[in-house]
């Protein structure tokens, strides 16, 4: 049987290699990097997959939003930023 976060994992890494492949020259500026990539769209996925207690999942989620970052060219202050809010919730 599969689980509904398996197809939220995938189309999480394709709206985001959408959003930051339109928007990759105004990544420099932090609206432009992660208002829509992490807020609302990785906010609401990682939210309802953590509503349902599946810690492993959103780790992998997250990765997911970090790599995209990395990958589009996105300053390393904001994906540290993103690194250490998700170290705070955790913990």
């Amino acid at each position: 049987s599969g689980q509904p976060s398996e197809a939220a994992k995938l189309a999480m890494a394709v709206w985001f290699a959408s959003v930051l492949a339109t928007k990759q020259k105004l990544l420099t500026s932090w609206k432009h990097a992660l208002v829509p990539v992490v807020f609302p769209g990785g906010a609401v996925l990682i939210g309802l997959v953590l509503i349902g207690k599946d810690l492993g999942t959103v780790i992998i989620m997250g990765m997911i939003m970090i790599a995209s970052l990395f990958f589009a060219g996105a300053p390393l202050r904001f994906i540290a930023a993103m690194v250490a809010a998700g170290a705070a919730g955790a913990a």
